[in-house]
């Protein structure tokens, strides 16, 4: 049996592993791969064959989410050893199958990497800006106040691109941007 779930940290992936160990106590093997980040950009990634020859089941598995390029996500191979001997060749097959099913089935988002940028404009140009990330869809996650104000928010490079260009023209080219070492 094959479990899916998205994890974002190694504290989500041993809370489900745990749960996971608490619903089918009684399984031969839980074995298991996962991967954390974006899978082409140096994700973090561990498995464990659970008790199965060395590299015949976690490996497996983590090809699997490698090949479809998923990160953030943890899978599980749940199995009952029930008499029949399956030789490395057929355990590899059955891992791989099985995680590939279940990740067939599983409902898998497309996630597009946001960067931080920061707005440093002047304080009559705050409400301009705010509209203008409003009417784009970007959230203000951030805005402190000192000589500028400076307003702190996520985009995909095409975001950013457009917030530049739309509160440049607003605020008659008086707005700053930069990333977070350029803010202060």
């Amino acid at each position: 049996m094959g479990i899916a779930a998205p994890v974002s940290a190694p504290d989500d992936v041993e809370k489900e592993l745990r749960e996971i160990h608490d619903e089918f106590p009684d399984a031969t093997h839980h074995c298991w791969a996962y991967v954390l980040g974006n899978p082409d950009a140096g994700p973090r990634m561990r498995f464990d064959d659970a008790g199965e020859p060395a590299g015949t089941a976690g490996r497996p598995i983590l090809n699997v989410l490698q090949r479809r390029k998923i990160g953030d996500a943890l899978v599980v191979v749940v199995r009952w050893f029930g008499g029949v001997k399956l030789g490395a060749g057929g355990l590899v097959r059955a891992y791989s199958a099985t995680a590939s099913r279940v990740l067939e089935l599983a409902d898998v988002a497309m996630l597009t990497p946001r960067s931080p940028l920061f707005v440093r404009l002047d304080y009559g140009d705050e409400q301009t800006a705010r509209r203008l990330l409003t009417r784009l869809g970007i959230e203000v996650l951030s805005a402190e106040y000192s000589v500028r104000t400076i307003l702190g928010v996520l985009a995909t490079e095409d975001e950013s691109a457009a917030i530049v260009r739309e509160i440049s023209a607003a605020t008659s080219g008086r707005a700053e941007f930069g990333p977070p070492a350029d803010a202060v």
